[in-house]
């Protein structure tokens, strides 16, 4: 995402998760930028979407696409990053993941003279070797953490956030926590919709609920394989999992492991 800001200094933010896609830091880099070009001129530098064209034609900012297609992609924004520092004169620049925006920032760093901003979530915390990218990010960890040292500033949305930075080697005078704002507009309790509570059977029952995408790191796991013991304390409890994501098989397969049952909506 690209940031050319009047009151703050020239700023550069970019950014792979952004709308239309959908998700928890996709939806914070919209509402990031609309904020930011509330107070200045904001130009916007992300992935080539399905979607994208329409998504961008109603907000108030300028966007650029990049083809999004890995390793090229991560080379167009090398190469306009380049452009943008060097003939352009933006000279900060805001990234909400260290990979691999925070990471690109950080190499060019060393040759070209900009501050950078990064921000420190669940997925930074985990390195693991399931799918093809996460090994890469795995092998590149020592990497993460210069990354979050060498960045201006890491923002982060909790203090337990903030401490496990801390463990993996960020230094804590970087670190500013920033809690998530809610935009009371969208969400407002509301009566429960009678049809949907039919079609789920909640009625009458103790709901656990996690929203979030089915993965690793979000912990359903966690979760599935304590119910059977906080069934034995709470026999009318039903744990309901909302999202979609490449761990959905995996959380499946511990539900009869964990001798509880599955309903599928």
């Amino acid at each position: 995402d690209l940031v050319r800001s009047r009151g703050l200094g020239d700023v550069y933010k970019r950014q792979t998760d952004y709308r239309p896609l959908m998700g928890g830091i996709a939806t914070l880099t919209e509402e990031v930028a609309r904020r930011l070009s509330e107070k200045c001129e904001l130009l916007m530098l992300s992935s080539l979407l399905t979607g994208s064209k329409k998504f961008d034609r109603n907000n108030p900012y300028k966007t650029i696409r990049v083809l999004n297609i890995w390793i090229l992609r991560e080379i167009l924004f090398v190469l306009f990053t380049a452009f943008l520092v060097i003939f352009r004169g933006y000279k900060k620049i805001y990234c909400l993941v260290w990979f691999p925006c925070g990471l690109i920032c950080y190499l060019l760093s060393r040759f070209i003279s900009f501050e950078y901003y990064c921000a420190g979530f669940g997925t930074d915390y985990i390195d693991d070797t399931k799918t093809f990218k996460r090994r890469i990010k795995y092998w590149l960890a020592g990497y993460k953490i210069k990354t979050f040292n060498n960045a201006k500033k890491v923002l982060t949305c909790s203090p337990y956030s903030k401490d496990m930075l801390i463990e993996m080697g960020v230094t804590a005078q970087n670190i500013e926590v920033v809690a998530p704002g809610v935009d009371t507009d969208q969400f407002t309790p509301k009566d429960a919709p009678v049809e949907f509570i039919e079609k789920y059977k909640m009625a009458g029952r103790r709901i656990l609920l996690t929203v979030a995408r089915l993965e690793l790191y979000k912990g359903q796991d966690t979760i599935i394989k304590l119910m059977p013991d906080l069934l034995k304390k709470y026999p009318d409890l039903f744990y309901y999992m909302v999202g979609d994501s490449e761990d959905r098989g995996y959380l499946e397969k511990l539900v009869p492991e964990a001798r509880v049952g599955i309903a599928h909506g």
